[in-house]
């Protein structure tokens, strides 16, 4: 998934890249291996397209995300679990407030 995204960076697709942010979080939730958390996760990514929508093709809103999906998997097999929750809980705060900043600035442009 994240090798998908790389390229999809590399040839300047954003869709793609948007696509692969998505599956990554959607794979990463699964490894909890709870259904109720699955379903819970679809409805989040459902508003994220929303959200992606209105963003529209912003190659800087989807990309600068891939080279932490690389780092979360990469502490997933070397460090396990826990460093890569820790991690990972850094990751989301920081995409919360560039997603509620963009979100903000698209909302008073429009």
């Amino acid at each position: 998934i994240v090798d998908g995204a790389l390229a999809a960076r590399a040839d300047g697709r954003t869709s793609g890249v948007a696509q692969g942010n998505q599956e990554f979080h959607r794979t990463i939730v699964r490894l909890s291996g709870s259904r109720r958390v699955d379903v819970l996760m679809e409805s989040v990514l459902a508003e994220m397209r929303l959200v992606f929508h209105l963003m529209g093709d912003d190659p800087g809103f989807h990309t600068p995300y891939l080279d932490r999906n690389v780092e979360i998997v990469d502490l997933l097999e070397v460090q396990g679990r826990g460093v890569a929750a820790t991690a990972l809980r850094c990751y989301l705060g920081d995409a919360r407030d560039h997603l509620l900043g963009a979100l903000g600035s698209a909302l008073s442009a429009g």
